[in-house]
């Protein structure tokens, strides 16, 4: 609350002095716009030469687009001020609602959350990484807070990278062994493949043996005709 209040009163200095540039370049702009019309009569009455006249407008305009603009981005950001600070004081009001924020609910996640961005996962350093954004509602994505870690809990992850890193390699030489033990079973298989059909290719081409033929003799009988 201490922080919120130090911030108010830094948005409300800001806003001040804002407005007061804001009062001041807009007299200005008005004071122009009088000496610009006087210049143009002076010109016209011939009181004013046509070199002098273009200078002065010329100068007198400058300024004016210059102040005009200075006082659009003024109030633009008043209007951003304007906005935050209405925004903090609405998620302030949720805050104060909750006092134990120990365990969150499904209830306190819908108030306070506005979405979750989750990142593509990369890998960096071997280990798996990936970024997270949290966006609140009516104050907008936050900056998580790193954790510093005591030195026996860096010991302790520094081990626990080791580690994992060791699984890692003992599971890559295992798909490699694995890998390489499937690539000999289909050679193995493909070669038995091609033999068994260059032993049946070779079967088929061997010519079969002559036929030998058989001589059948046909035994004349001689019909002697009986007498009567």
């Amino acid at each position: 609350m201490q922080v919120r209040e130090s911030s108010a009163i830094t948005q409300d200095n800001i806003v001040k002095s804002h407005s007061k540039r804001i009062v001041n370049s807009e007299k200005r702009v008005a004071e122009l716009n009088t000496l610009i019309k006087r210049i143009y009569e002076d010109f016209v009455s011939g009181r004013l030469t046509e070199k002098r006249f273009e200078l002065f407008s010329h100068e007198y305009e400058v300024e004016q687009i210059e102040l005009e603009r200075s006082i659009t981005q003024l109030k633009a950001e008043i209007e951003i001020f304007n906005t935050d600070s209405n925004r903090a004081d609405r998620f302030i009001e949720i805050a104060h609602r909750y006092t134990d924020f120990s365990e969150l609910t499904p209830s306190m996640i819908n108030e306070f959350i506005e979405k979750i961005v989750v990142h593509e996962a990369e890998k960096i350093d071997g280990e798996r990484c990936q970024q997270v954004d949290v966006y609140l509602n009516f104050v907008g994505q936050i900056d998580l807070p790193v954790v510093e870690l005591s030195p026996e809990e860096v010991a302790e992850e520094e081990k626990n990278k080791h580690r994992r890193k060791l699984i890692r390699e003992r599971q890559r030489r295992y798909r490699a062994r694995k890998k390489a033990k499937m690539e000999q079973e289909r050679l193995a298989a493909e070669h038995g493949q091609i033999e068994s059909s260059s032993a049946l290719t070779s079967t088929k081409s061997k010519p079969a043996p002559p036929k030998k033929k058989t001589t059948v003799v046909a035994e004349s009988k001689s019909l002697t005709p009986k007498s009567a």
